[in-house]
């Protein structure tokens, strides 16, 4: 469940769960994410802040070497 707190009028965070997925397209694993977003009103218009997100602990996937992680993002990239 996501939860939002309010910083006065101007500012507020958003944080919860998520779930995605990594790994070669022909072994996919899901992981257990979480996330934070600040929000603040700037001239008038909501921008993101801040961003975090991350593998909850103890449920990453396998360990990648920076040898097979490379080809992966650099075809994230092309998308």
């Amino acid at each position: 469940a996501d939860n939002v707190q309010a910083y006065g009028d101007d500012a507020y965070l958003r944080s919860g769960m998520y779930t995605f997925m990594t790994g070669p397209a022909d072994a996919r694993q899901p992981v257990n994410a979480r996330f934070s977003y600040m929000w603040r009103r700037i001239d008038g218009a909501w921008k993101i802040i801040h961003h975090h997100s991350s593998a909850v602990p103890g449920q990453a996937p396998k360990e990648t070497t920076n040898e097979e992680m490379y080809p992966l993002a650099q075809e994230n990239f092309k998308r």
